[in-house]
């Protein structure tokens, strides 16, 4: 390498090569002999653009501590908080360095002024670091102006903490930014879209859009939003207040943002109106909206809502409208989920269209992952043939949606030769159950901390999802050259109307036998020969119990319900899945832990009612489930009584049939 520049070329190929001690070697060595040569600040961001943030930091420091520049140190704590658990630890780097900055002969902006702003810069990130671990209030950490050093680096937080699931940690982050920055109006509504908006953060949306100043317009969306919000969290006061005041502001001539926002509201209304029992209303809000069609995108969502409105006494129609309405690339926020459109529309028989709805969604997330196989031929999921026959398949964003995804896989392409990342809880059992492919665990912030969850995506393409794609996957896509993603076997299963190559009729998940028969053998002794019927009643309930609720469900069923000793069922999924095997039948709401102890080959009983199309796009004409065969659906059409009473009819059969 020559003295004056840093040889940029040679460091990214060797950080695309997954050679991490390589990368660290040139990184010490080049920042000991030239610091301040040439290409530093390209190396640094070369480094970032692969997550290797340590580096990155080490380049910033070195060239810091040689002269170069005082901010250098501000740049290199940005680089490296993903690397600290506390903000202490943060903080205390800060410091350090802030009490470097008068030691030190700089050959760039050394003068009083620029060392006391590197100092504010350095002394701003501490007290970001205090506040994102809440030992700063927002007041505190913003009552002086901070430095743009700073402000710039709260936004570069937010969405690594928000694609990691810390959606506490992003909103905090995201409300700090809003203070501190002042952003205009439509980075201010983006921001809350983005962050605050279905991810649990309400009351913090509500205040800050109580505290803006609008004009008509951006008011009519701030209502919108606030009453979208207040729908998924139930408050009605903040419902009724939003939408009285967007009647006030909608008389006057709307942008086109402000037209989206209005139809977004009456959007809203037309759902409530329908879970109140008001079809008339619901209708004439529809055609009230059909007749405006602002735009195709407006348009399209009013079809959404038609058909919604007729879809409990004629599915037909209704269906009519969903294609209309999925005609639309994009639409106003509204309460209408195109997957329930997916599961109406197989219920018709249409599975064109309910084709239609999953690939739509898999093929925009397909170019997100692009990064991890450049050369990757371009697939369909037309048909399971289609793709590619060697791949990494990728985690999904939670435990249930690993199983039945993998059950997907499994069943329509359980020849090909496939690495299958995996919630960790998981894969020791997929393992067993198929021997012919590679699992590996994906890693969460809640399992192994903050730091080591970036320490586990270290050389890995920062425009990659850091949430599904660890540094193991990044080398497994690149040894197979190609990757396909959970949602694309939705997709796959709709184009094959539910009918699978390899059906899963062995168990997709395999407890361990020991583990099996000890479930068997304490059953035995405490069920005294009768039936063991295992329940997962409620979403909560399924990973957690007061004995309070367990004592008032025995009151009123007149039955002892069992506890199983030693058996953590939020993290010992394999302890779980071995007693749903154990067990005799396993009763469940449609959450994850049905689909484990079904993929595990436990017979099991899916109680669903509310929506009778519930799972259509999975479940056969005999209520059996077209992924694990020992799943059976209610039938959702009976009704909530209809349901249970099919229910306790499966258990007194079981009853009498033990008993013969």
């Amino acid at each position: 390498m020559s003295s004056d520049a840093w040889d940029a070329s040679r460091l990214k190929l060797v950080l695309s090569d997954f050679d991490l001690e390589r990368a660290t070697e040139l990184v010490t060595s080049w920042s000991v002999s030239a610091p301040t040569a040439t290409g530093y600040r390209a190396a640094a961001e070369d480094c970032v653009a692969m997550r290797r943030y340590d580096l990155a930091a080490r380049i910033r420091i070195a060239a810091f501590r040689a002269g170069a520049d005082p901010y250098e140190a501000a740049y290199a704590v940005d680089a490296l908080w993903r690397h600290t658990d506390r903000g202490e630890e943060s903080a205390l780097i800060c410091a350090q360095l802030a009490a470097e900055v008068e030691e030190i002969e700089f050959k760039h902006q050394g003068d009083a002024f620029h060392r006391s702003m590197a100092t504010q810069a350095l002394n701003d990130l501490a007290k970001l670091a205090r506040y994102e671990c809440g030992e700063l209030s927002l007041e505190e950490c913003v009552a002086q102006p901070m430095h743009g050093i700073a402000v710039d680096a709260i936004w570069r937080r937010i969405w690594p903490a928000h694609n990691a699931l810390q959606f506490s940690r992003a909103q905090r982050l995201a409300e700090l930014y809003l203070v501190a920055a002042k952003p205009d109006v439509e980075t201010t509504f983006y921001t809350i879209e983005t962050f605050f908006v279905d991810y649990g953060g309400t009351q913090a949306a509500l205040r800050i859009l109580d505290g803006l100043q609008l004009s008509p317009d951006a008011d009519l969306r701030r209502q919108a939003l606030r009453m979208a919000m207040a729908y998924e969290s139930g408050a009605d006061d903040v419902f009724a207040d939003a939408w009285a005041r967007i009647v006030e502001l909608q008389g006057g001539a709307l942008g086109e943002a402000a037209q989206r926002s209005y139809a977004s509201a009456v959007l809203f209304r037309i759902r409530t109106a329908l879970n109140e029992g008001l079809k008339s209303a619901a209708h004439e809000l529809c055609e009230s909206g059909l007749r405006t069609r602002s735009s195709v995108s407006v348009a399209g969502a009013f079809e959404l809502a038609k058909g919604f409105a007729l879809e409990a006494d004629d599915l037909a129609s209704a269906v009519e409208h969903y294609e209309l309405g999925l005609q639309a690339e994009d639409y106003p926020r509204n309460p209408f989920g195109l997957y329930s459109v997916a599961d109406a529309c197989a219920a018709a028989g249409r599975w064109d269209i309910c084709y239609g709805v999953f690939e739509r969604y898999a093929a925009r997330l397909r170019p997100h992952y692009g990064a991890l196989a450049p050369q990757q031929p371009i697939y369909t999921t037309a048909s399971a043939d289609s793709l590619p026959r060697s791949a990494v398949f990728l985690s999904g964003w939670s435990v249930g949606d690993d199983t039945f995804r993998y059950g997907l896989l499994r069943a329509h392409c359980s020849e090909n030769d496939y690495t299958v990342m995996l919630d960790g809880r998981l894969v020791a059992m997929a393992q067993r159950a198929q021997p012919n492919w590679r699992f590996l665990p994906h890693t969460r912030v809640h399992e192994v901390g903050w730091s080591q969850f970036w320490k586990d995506r270290s050389g890995t393409p920062e425009v990659v999802d850091p949430l599904r794609c660890p540094r193991s996957t990044w080398r497994a896509a690149h040894d197979h050259g190609a990757v396909i993603l959970q949602e694309d076997l939705l997709a796959v299963h709709a184009a094959h109307r539910m009918v699978t190559r390899y059906p899963n009729e062995t168990p997709a998940l395999e407890p361990e036998a020991r583990r099996v028969n000890l479930y068997r053998q304490w059953l035995g002794e405490v069920c005294d020969g009768a039936p063991s019927i295992a329940l997962s009643w409620r979403v909560l309930l399924q990973y957690d119990w007061t004995p309070d609720e367990i004592d008032q469900i025995q009151t009123i069923a007149g039955r002892q319900i069992l506890i199983a000793p030693d058996l953590d069922i939020r993290r010992d999924l394999e302890g779980v899945a071995a007693l749903a095997r154990a067990c005799d039948l396993v009763m469940s709401t449609g959450v994850a832990t049905r689909d484990i102890c079904a993929a595990a080959g436990a017979r099991v009983y899916s109680i669903s009612f509310g929506w009778k199309y519930a799972d259509f796009w999975r479940r056969l004409e005999d209520g059996r489930d077209s992924i694990f065969p020992t799943l059976k659906h209610a039938d959702p059409t009976l009704g909530r009584e209809g349901v249970l009473d099919q229910a306790i009819t499966m258990a007194n059969d079981l009853c009498l049939n033990r008993h013969r």
